[in-house]
Order: structure tokens, then C-alpha cells, then sequence
């Protein structure tokens, strides 16, 4: 499923960097969407996802929160 699919991303991106990657909410969802925020090394972002009918990511967003 999407939860899935994002989790293995971050693990092979990000945390397998040995970087912290802390979750601190979704800030939007709907089907097949959800724009999360997350805590990254010293920095707020906020990370959008699509997800297909399987569960694969098929884009993402990556931007700095305001």
C-alpha cells in the first residue's frame, strides 16, 4: 500500500543515510494523495506523495516548509 511504498523509500533515501527522519503529520490525504510533514536532519518539509491502485509511488514532492 502507499504507507508501504513511502516507508521503503525513506528507508533506502533518506534514512539509510543514517539521517533522522521523524513523521509529524499529515497535512492532507484523499485517495491515491498525501502531503505529510516531516522533520529532516535540523529542517521542516513537507513531503507529497501519489500512490497507484498497487501502492507504488508514482511521483513525489519534496519541498521546505514556510
Amino acid at each position: 500500500n502507499g504507507h508501504e511504498a513511502i516507508r521503503a523509500w525513506a528507508v533506502r533515501e533518506v534514512i539509510g543515510s543514517g539521517q533522522t527522519f521523524r513523521h509529524r503529520k499529515i497535512l492532507e490525504s484523499s485517495e491515491g494523495y498525501a502531503k505529510t510533514e516531516v522533520n529532516w536532519l535540523t529542517w521542516v518539509v513537507h513531503y507529497s506523495y501519489w500512490w497507484d491502485e498497487d501502492g507504488k509511488i508514482t511521483r513525489m514532492s519534496l519541498q521546505y516548509a514556510d
